[in-house]
């Protein structure tokens, strides 16, 4: 069993119950840093000072793996991020500013995590050596994930599948997200029903931004500024794939608030979650009427692997 718990969360994968889940010391203050991280969301919530967690997965590291090889990666970079298989200079220094611009880094548990945001690491090391530079060596060997990150991604995720986000900042939360699932939020949080789900009666502001291949849209930047400009929430939760990286340094200078970058959190939110994902095993889904979608979500796990879900009738 996992020694690394969530109250009201669960597991489906056997990922997250073998391994370094099963391993104590893989994350050693798991406890304290759960609480920590909650804590550290109400005081800049009750405060109004800013904060921004950014996430970086298995997306970014290829695509980061890209921009420093300009050799073109596996996975899925090309096609859902972009029409490039590979990542210009410009558009790789964007991207460490955003990361080195982070108040707190999050990735996912797990011995192939440790090595790709080791190597983050040493790229990182190298930029604030350098921003010119073109080589990109590993300086560093990183043992521990503790040493790289502030806290790992799951407990993100499980405070978006257990709903305590939605109840502790309840009507002062704005999302941003790819736009079909903006939409199928919007929809769903017309129904007290799912008021009651979540814990919330509305969100208070929406970006919504393109599903796919953003990274190509010349106007993102701008369409973020503005819509971060323009919003009154104390939290905005993000979920944009690896496009954040292209505008994530803007964000604290824009307003100030809390970005948290919950990911898949945002595909939860609108009916499309993928319980084998950390921590989102007893997430309900939520549809209304037969309507599977609302301008065609991009399913991120596949419509098989959404587990129980329930209808909302119209």
């Amino acid at each position: 069993m996992s020694k690394y718990l969530i109250d009201g969360t669960t597991n489906m994968d056997k990922e997250q119950n073998s391994g370094p889940y099963l391993d104590e010391n893989f994350w050693p203050n798991w406890d304290r840093d759960l609480k920590n991280f909650k804590d550290t969301l109400i005081k800049h919530s009750s405060e109004g000072t800013p904060l921004s967690v950014l996430r970086v997965s298995h997306s970014e590291f290829i695509a980061l793996e890209a921009g420093t090889s300009q050799r073109p990666q596996g996975g899925n970079f090309q096609g859902r991020h972009s029409k490039s298989n590979t990542l210009s200079h410009e558009l790789l220094l964007k991207f460490l500013k955003s990361i080195d611009s982070s108040d707190q880094i999050s990735t996912q548990i797990g011995w192939d995590f440790l090595r790709w945001a080791g190597r983050v690491a040493n790229i990182l090391d190298t930029y604030r050596a350098n921003p010119h530079a073109t080589e990109w060596p590993n300086r560093t060997t990183y043992t521990s994930l503790d040493m790289i990150v502030d806290l790992p991604m799951d407990i993100i995720y499980g405070l978006c599948a257990n709903r305590w986000l939605f109840r502790t900042f309840k009507n002062k939360i704005g999302l941003m997200g790819a736009g079909p699932k903006i939409e199928a939020i919007k929809e769903l949080m017309k129904h007290k029903e799912y008021q009651e789900y979540l814990g919330c009666d509305l969100f208070t502001d929406y970006v919504s931004l393109p599903q796919r291949q953003a990274l190509d849209d010349p106007n993102l930047e701008e369409m973020v500024r503005e819509g971060v400009s323009k919003s009154t929430c104390d939290v905005f939760l993000i979920g944009c794939g690896v496009s954040k990286l292209k505008f994530w340094h803007l964000l604290k200078d824009t307003r100030n608030c809390i970005f948290l970058d919950v990911g898949h959190g945002i595909d939860l939110i609108a009916g499309h979650g993928d319980q084998r994902r950390p921590y989102c095993g007893s997430w309900i889904n939520y549809k209304i009427g037969t309507t599977e979608t609302f301008g065609q979500v991009d399913e991120m796990g596949g419509t098989g692997s959404r587990g129980e879900y329930r209808v909302i009738k119209k």
